[in-house]
């Protein structure tokens, strides 16, 4: 949407109906490409559009034509976002993420920590994105995409996320879930961690980093098929992090979940590997 008058929609088989009057007549713009999930328009002439096996469209006409763009990936794209013609995300199945920086003539994969699905993209300025996703991900880069962390978020799946400023975001998700950061969603004293295994040849690693200037007294809880397993107890020095290895309390787990708790704001990921690592 660029405003109340011009609005993109896209859907399966290639489907994209513009409207510029508000919604009163739509114009068939339809591509007959890929189905198409996520669209992003930055002013009345230039908008992107992403779908199946990678699929990336641009029109810098107003959708006259929706030109092709080359797409490092085949897994499915979810959303885009556009800040202008020129910078722009994607995100996808696989834990995808895709940058741009010069119109689409090049997008490159960015490292990603997650391998869950990704649904939503936001960025509110060349450095500073959310990503929303899967098994209660976020995620955030504050550096252009070079580096993402994952932030805490309630255990169900989000389907969406948008940001108006590098402080306050919302994500919506399952069950009518509504979150919301007014602090960037930063260091936070509890985690909700996605789930992993121990069982199978899989390896599931939890880590935890105290940002802070004072020591945090961290503890590890494990979410099972057969309920709650107390996990190891941590103290971290100020500007230190460890790493746990999940196998060593609840070994051969085909399903575990983790809560990080903590007496002073931490950073908490999980970590998955497995076929001897080639895999995570």
């Amino acid at each position: 949407m660029i405003d109340t008058q011009i609005v993109y929609t896209v859907g399966l088989s290639g489907i994209i109906f513009r409207t510029s009057d508000g919604g009163t007549n739509w114009d068939d713009q339809t591509t007959g490409t890929h189905s198409l999930y996520g669209v992003c328009a930055v002013n009345t002439d230039t908008a992107w559009a992403v779908g199946d096996s990678g699929t990336i469209l641009k029109t810098d006409d107003g959708g006259t034509t929706w030109n092709p763009q080359t797409s490092p990936t085949t897994d499915d794209l979810r959303s885009v976002h556009a800040l202008d013609g020129t910078t722009a995300w994607a995100v996808g199945d696989n834990g995808t993420i895709l940058n741009t920086m010069d119109g689409g003539a090049n997008w490159v994969s960015q490292n990603s920590p997650v391998t869950e699905f990704l649904h939503s993209i936001t960025a509110v300025d060349s450095k500073t994105a959310w990503v929303s996703g899967e098994l209660s991900r976020i995620l955030k880069s504050g550096d252009g995409g070079e580096s993402w962390y994952s932030q805490p978020a309630p255990p169900k799946h989000l389907w969406g996320i948008d940001a108006v400023n590098t402080d306050i975001a919302w994500a919506v998700g399952e069950g009518g879930t509504i979150i919301k950061t007014a602090d960037g969603g930063g260091p936070s004293p509890t985690w909700y961690l996605a789930e992993g295994s121990t069982g199978g040849g899989f390896e599931t690693w939890v880590l935890v980093q105290n940002p802070g200037s004072e020591a945090a007294e961290v503890t590890l809880t494990y979410m099972t098929d057969t309920g709650a397993v107390p996990g190891p107890s941590l103290l971290l020095e100020p500007q230190t992090r460890q790493t746990v290895n999940a196998a060593w309390t609840v070994p051969d787990t085909w399903s575990v979940s983790t809560t990080v708790t903590a007496n002073k704001p931490v950073i908490a990921e999980r970590a998955m590997y497995w076929n001897n690592r080639q895999g995570g």
